[in-house]
């Protein structure tokens, strides 16, 4: 079976980033699964992986726009470190989520460290970058209302049920 717009994908994959950084840091490739279609990746990715089959290896680079974004300054803040809990040893790269205005969750990274405050930024930490994926397709089927359930939530699996 080919991968299509509502396949369950199980793959796996490698990373280089900008010609240099290789994630997983170990160079072993991270396993994940998927239900196209459904937002669980860029879009430039996703088609690049339309048509493939089982145990198929494709070598795919991406622009900042095909895959995460550019970065985008109006979602770059300076805060007082007095905005984070004490107990928390404050790193660059270190994840937080918060809520936004509408109450749904947000995740925002530590960019930088300054001594009175912390640059946070709530763009993809892989946004503006040039990305070398490396894909191989583990398995391919037709996705099922437990497959969105599991990977994406209940709602997920009640649109999945009105748009079939």
């Amino acid at each position: 079976m080919k991968v299509g717009q509502n396949s369950f994908v199980n793959l796996e994959y490698q990373l280089r980033i900008d010609n240099d950084t290789i994630y997983p840091p170990d160079g072993e490739p991270e396993e994940i699964s998927i239900c196209m279609g459904r937002g669980g990746m860029p879009l430039g990715l996703e088609s690049a992986l339309m048509d493939m089959e089982e145990d198929e290896i494709k070598v795919i680079n991406l622009n900042p726009q095909q895959a995460f974004g550019e970065i985008k300054d109006q979602l770059i803040y300076e805060v007082s470190r007095e905005e984070f809990d004490p107990a928390v040893e404050l790193r660059p790269g270190l994840i937080f989520e918060a809520t936004n205005e509408q109450g749904k969750p947000s995740k925002f990274y530590i960019r930088e460290l300054k001594p009175e405050t912390v640059v946070i930024d709530f763009n993809h930490p892989l946004a503006g970058k040039e990305l070398e994926v490396v894909i191989n397709i583990r398995q391919v089927r037709e996705a099922t209302k437990e497959d969105l359930a599991r990977l994406y939530g209940p709602r997920a699996a009640e649109k999945w049920e009105t748009s079939n």
